[in-house]
């Protein structure tokens, strides 16, 4: 499960000293998260990632990782915590259907400022972190504004609760949320895999799919978007065995709503293991095709004997060249 980083918990504290404490509560709190479900954190891209910015007067997040002062191990723990924070684009959280028709804000100090972290916690059903920062994040649960226009074009204005944590005994309140939305996206996951031939009979998954859809799930929203790409990809597979020949995924961009990618070759001379799925016979090959939705990736694999699509993967991204 992933987490949306609070953008507007970056303040320069009042010390090094402060600050040095802060990264620390923040890396404690993260660990306890890994404990309990989450595996990963998304940070705005405009914000490109946190060596760069300021934790203290002229002390960066990118000097307190190589400060000898500082505990190397919990240094350690940073640096793979921020290795494996993805950048999450606006583009992305476009792809939620309330994303183009809302806008979310939260008040600091008597003044509204737009809050794309926090907002998109709730449009992705899932917790914001924070740097303890100020005071206004020492808190499990974090008020935000949310305009929206509705389907009969009205304008709304709802105050919303964003579970939130800075600290481990925040995220510790929302445990037994966590563990119950677990059990309901599974219990969703597997309904929408005991039907995937009746629902998609025109492509095959396999590989790590079937673990992904009935051992993890995903959130409801998240679910409605996997099926509707691979209601697309269904689409496409039906017109591929009437149209026959190769599989052309410029020709499947053109005529259908997807946009199909191959890997760069840097990223497949490094990375190609990374893509490699079991098809149902038993044998492997390398799905390197693939699609987005959200932060979700499908790669797959076009059959070009049998002109059958086998979806291999549907989760988070695997790592790309520029990554390392």
């Amino acid at each position: 499960m992933i987490v949306m980083f609070n953008e507007k918990s970056f303040l320069p504290q009042p010390s090094v000293d402060t600050a040095k404490e802060m990264m620390k509560t923040f890396v404690d709190t993260y660990i306890r998260a890994l404990k309990n479900g989450i595996n990963e954190i998304r940070i705005h891209e405009n914000f490109g990632g946190f060596y760069h910015q300021c934790i203290a007067i002229n002390y960066l997040i990118s000097q307190w990782v190589d400060d000898p002062t500082v505990d190397k191990p919990l240094r350690t723990k940073f640096r793979t915590i921020a290795v494996k924070s993805p950048l999450i684009s606006e583009s992305e959280i476009r792809e939620l259907d309330e994303y183009s028709t809302s806008e979310f804000s939260i008040e600091i100090d008597d003044n509204l400022f737009p809050c794309f972290g926090l907002g998109a916690s709730f449009l992705c059903e899932t917790l914001s972190i924070s740097f303890n920062s100020r005071s206004i994040w020492d808190t499990d649960n974090v008020p935000i504004n949310h305009f929206f226009i509705d389907e009969e074009l009205n304008e709304n204005k709802i105050h919303r609760e964003i579970k939130h944590f800075s600290k481990i005994n925040h995220f510790d309140s929302h445990i037994q949320w966590l563990e119950e939305l677990q059990k309901q996206e599974v219990q969703k996951g597997q309904d929408l895999w005991e039907k995937r031939e009746q629902l998609f009979p025109f492509i095959i998954l396999c590989g790590v799919t079937e673990s992904q859809f009935c051992n993890r799930g995903y959130s409801k929203k998240l679910l409605t978007q996997v099926k509707d790409r691979l209601q697309t990809l269904n689409k496409i597979g039906e017109a591929w065995k009437t149209k026959g020949g190769s599989f052309d995924y410029t020709w499947a961009n053109e005529n259908y709503d997807v946009r199909i990618s191959p890997e760069s070759e840097t990223t497949m001379n490094r990375f190609s293991q990374e893509r490699r799925f079991q098809l149902p016979n038993g044998t492997y090959e390398i799905f390197e095709l693939h699609l987005k939705t959200g932060n979700l990736r499908f790669h797959f694999f076009p059959d070009n004997s049998t002109q059958t699509i086998y979806v291999g993967y549907i989760g988070k991204h695997l790592q790309v060249s520029s990554e390392n």
